[in-house]
């Protein structure tokens, strides 16, 4: 079997638990017990020092903080070997060829949205896991996020047709990521429409995306995905002028109870300098994180990353994605990663498994073999 085929069979694994795991409020899964062993495979090959090295600082930070709080090592043991894996998947970029790269992210973007847009028409399963509405996911941030990725992949690389660019469009529309939704519109007009050379094609796209938007809301009032999107225009309009619109939305409260929460639980814990600077471990949120009144994702990027691996975590994020930018030096990549960020906002993805998986595999790649500059 074909790297190409091994990888894109393992992305397309769906959500199958099988075993709780106390403490963790995720079930064992087999598509993440096949995405590890998967990523195991690259170990084997010849690799960067600089990898080993970063997997033992892993490693390290992990067993300090299981001695300073007295954690739970099952979380320990499960989130350190996600973000692991994570790291050792993204080696694969030494050895894929370009054209297993681009069949990976065109079929898998294609297959997602094929299984998302037929559950607006019926159901593939009731299987909450295994519903086809998000695709092989089963959140709409993970969804959209994944999709995002691989197609700027594709668009960076000018593999990007009309029919990947209208699918893609429609999966991104119907998607109920309200947060990535915002995000891909601020991108690409701060970094298009500001460009005097794309002010044409833009104005173009985006007198084509309304027409779009008006023809839909006439023929399908009352879709679900449609009414979360124009939330997102009622917000955006209405917070021009009060912000009150914002801090009235459910979804914000949520996030900034959380933040609260957060910082209670930082105030009051036996080491805050420690906590403060190396985190609290892996899930270390589930400790005060609350989702429908039970504990839950923070389903925010950055409070997520400081509670689990506090400002040091923060800064080799930032230096990762500055050098990312520097190296790969395009536009798309550029408009992708600010959308991710402005995601992250609300949304965990950038760090979850799959889509953290595609993503630095995606980028590495890029960085290690920059395209030709589109500006």
């Amino acid at each position: 079997m074909s790297y190409r085929n091994l990888l894109l069979g393992t992305l397309l694994v769906p959500r199958l638990g099988f075993l709780e795991i106390p403490g963790v409020n995720s079930d064992l899964r087999l598509d993440v017990l096949i995405l590890l062993a998967t990523s195991l495979l690259p170990l084997f090959k010849k690799i960067p020092m600089k990898v080993y090295v970063i997997i033992l600082g892993i490693l390290f930070i992990t067993s300090l903080q299981l001695i300073v709080f007295q954690g739970n090592v099952l979380r320990a043991f499960f989130g350190t070997g996600l973000l692991i894996s994570i790291i050792v998947f993204s080696q694969y970029s030494n050895f894929l060829s370009q054209n297993a790269m681009l069949s990976i992210m065109k079929w898998f973007l294609i297959i997602n949205i094929f299984l998302h847009v037929s559950d607006l028409f019926y159901s593939v399963s009731d299987v909450k896991d295994f519903s086809g509405r998000y695709g092989i996911f089963n959140q709409h941030f993970a969804f959209s996020s994944a999709i995002t990725i691989c197609y700027f992949f594709l668009l960076v690389n000018k593999k990007a047709t009309t029919f990947l660019t209208i699918i893609f469009l429609l999966g991104i529309l119907f998607s109920g990521s309200r947060g990535l939704q915002a995000g891909l519109i601020f991108s690409f007009i701060f970094y298009r429409f500001f460009n005097f050379k794309y002010f044409f094609r833009t104005a173009l796209l985006i007198l084509f995306s309304y027409m779009l938007y008006i023809t839909l809301n006439y023929f399908f009032p009352e879709n679900p995905y449609l009414v979360r999107f124009n939330l997102v225009i009622d917000l955006a309009i209405q917070s021009t002028s009060d912000i009150a619109a914002i801090l009235s939305d459910p979804a914000f409260n949520v996030r900034l109870e959380n933040f609260y929460q957060y910082i209670d639980f930082f105030s009051y814990t036996d080491f805050p300098i420690f906590y403060l600077i190396f985190g609290g471990g892996p899930y270390n949120f589930l400790d005060y994180s609350i989702q429908y009144g039970k504990p839950g994702h923070f389903d925010v990027l950055y409070l997520r990353i400081l509670s689990e691996y506090g400002i040091i975590g923060m800064i080799i994020l930032i230096s990762v994605l500055t050098y990312f930018v520097r190296k790969i030096d395009n536009v798309n990549y550029t408009i992708m990663l600010s959308a991710l960020l402005i995601g992250g906002i609300v949304s965990e993805a950038l760090i979850t498994a799959k889509v953290a998986h595609l993503f630095f595999l995606t980028s590495f790649y890029l960085a290690a073999k920059p395209n030709e500059k589109s500006i």
